[in-house]
């Protein structure tokens, strides 16, 4: 089995080998699905080569799944959204720059999109990214993920400035003194938890969060992780991990997702 998510990219210096491609990144990755399905297929496609003659290509070996299922990743922007319904394409996305008022919004987008350009509008899957820590106890989940966390959001610059901008501010991390950004580190980290854009706890305070993520229009959780938890460690959360599976399976759960949207 296979799935394949793309994404158009966001900073320029993840075009540093092709340079040329930011400023027409969404084109080119609308002509890129049509590419990689077409080649899935079987199909043959022209090229350039070095010396400028045009050749047709292939790939071998023929795949097995006649189609190859793809994601789109929309970070927060609602055309990106609509791009993926348009297509035709399932969703990828996450909440740290959106509530879930927001996402439920934007997943309406691309429902919408996928039934204007023809497309089934409920067959789409949307997936959500959360970074995941299951564990029989609460409060021992969250004390495990912080540390990890924490450093994992340290790490990531861009990541926090996106957050910031999602509130409205500003921040330029190379101006804060150490303790400036431990202490806006620890600010996010309780935010993403307090506002739940992570998925931290016992099995049955997650299976809360995920009955609004389900209301809200989610159909799966990607869960993310490895972000820096001992592997050791998060194998052994995978029992908890697997009840909450459970939890929100079957007619029980089902009810509880019609009661929030109110059915």
């Amino acid at each position: 089995r296979v799935g394949l998510a793309l994404a158009s990219g966001w900073h320029p210096v993840d075009f540093a080998f092709a340079p040329e491609n930011y400023a027409e990144r969404h084109r080119i990755t609308e002509e890129t699905v049509e590419t990689l399905r077409s080649l899935w297929r079987g199909e043959t496609i022209p090229v350039t080569g070095g010396d400028g003659s045009v050749h047709e290509v292939r790939t071998f070996p023929t795949p097995i799944q006649a189609e190859l299922p793809l994601w789109l990743t929309a970070a927060g922007n609602p055309k990106t959204f609509e791009l993926a319904g348009r297509l035709g394409l399932n969703l990828l996305t996450h909440v740290f720059n959106l509530g879930i008022d927001q996402l439920a919004e934007s997943i309406a987008l691309y429902r919408r999109a996928r039934a204007e350009a023809g497309f089934d509008p409920q067959a789409g899957c949307v997936s959500l990214m959360l970074h995941t820590f299951v564990a029989s106890d609460h409060e021992a989940a969250l004390a495990t993920m912080r540390p990890a966390l924490c450093e994992y959001l340290r790490d990531a610059g861009d990541l926090l400035a996106g957050i910031a901008r999602s509130r409205g501010q500003q921040i330029d991390l190379s101006r804060m003194s150490p303790r400036d950004i431990e202490e806006y580190v620890e600010f996010v980290f309780h935010r993403l938890v307090d506002s739940q854009r992570v998925l931290v706890g016992s099995p049955e305070r997650c299976r809360e969060f995920l009955v609004r993520l389900a209301a809200a229009g989610v159909d799966e959780i990607a869960c993310q992780l490895d972000f820096g938890i001992d592997t050791l460690v998060v194998i052994d959360s995978f029992p908890a991990l697997a009840e909450l599976h459970e939890l929100c399976r079957g007619p029980e759960f089902e009810a509880s997702v019609k009661q929030v949207r109110g059915e």
